[in-house]
């Protein structure tokens, strides 16, 4: 499956899990990052723009009291069901925040200092530095490929929207690339989260 995960964790003990509501009518996708929606409530939908502040990684979905998602009959959840490629996505009920039965993302918190396998939108390499370390990257800024890193928005440029994701060593081969020792995926690469929010200058 293409999207994030988590490689290495700087912090003791494992990474604890949320269960969050996914917003109403937001669609979250499956290995993708997630915002809150801040306009109108506090539940979680997919990113949108690389200027979104990340919440945390797709990594499954489940029902009210913890029911299975394919045990959640979309007559009784309002959700759809999207299958895009190897990723899939939900969109909630427009009153999944506080209907009975609604819809839950699984995810795993973004926190600094966190290295993670990230997929590249393109082929590594294409635009220089997308297969080398300390090169700042974003994730792509459509919603339902939000699970990518976008490659050609390589840069050694500090800016607001570059504070997200650092390309990182890959341990494996001494540095020389940042490709992700544990895949056979060339596009699959490393990045260490340098902050979950864009608005730090």
């Amino acid at each position: 499956m293409q999207g994030f995960r988590l490689f290495q964790s700087p912090y003791a003990g494992e990474v604890n899990k949320e269960v969050w509501r996914i917003a109403n009518s937001a669609r979250a996708t499956m290995g993708g990052v997630l915002k809150r929606n801040g306009t109108t409530s506090g539940g979680l939908m997919d990113s949108a723009a690389n200027t979104d502040d990340l919440v945390g990684i797709v990594i499954g979905f489940k029902g009210t009291d913890g029911v299975p998602l394919d045990e959640c009959p979309t007559a009784d959840y309002g959700h759809t069901v999207t299958v895009a490629g190897p990723n899939y996505s939900i969109t909630a009920a427009s009153d999944n925040e506080t209907r009975g039965k609604g819809i839950y993302v699984e995810i795993i918190p973004i926190l600094p200092g966190m290295i993670l396998s990230g997929y590249l939108d393109d082929a590594a390499g294409t635009t220089t530095g997308s297969d080398l370390p300390g090169y700042y990257i974003q994730q792509t800024a459509t919603a339902g490929s939000n699970y990518m890193l976008d490659e050609n928005t390589v840069t050694l440029t500090v800016s607001a929207t570059t504070l997200l994701f650092m390309t990182f060593p890959n341990p494996a081969d001494g540095g020389l690339t940042c490709k992700d020792p544990s895949s056979e995926d060339s596009r699959r690469i490393l990045v260490r989260v340098l902050s979950a929010v864009t608005n730090l200058i």
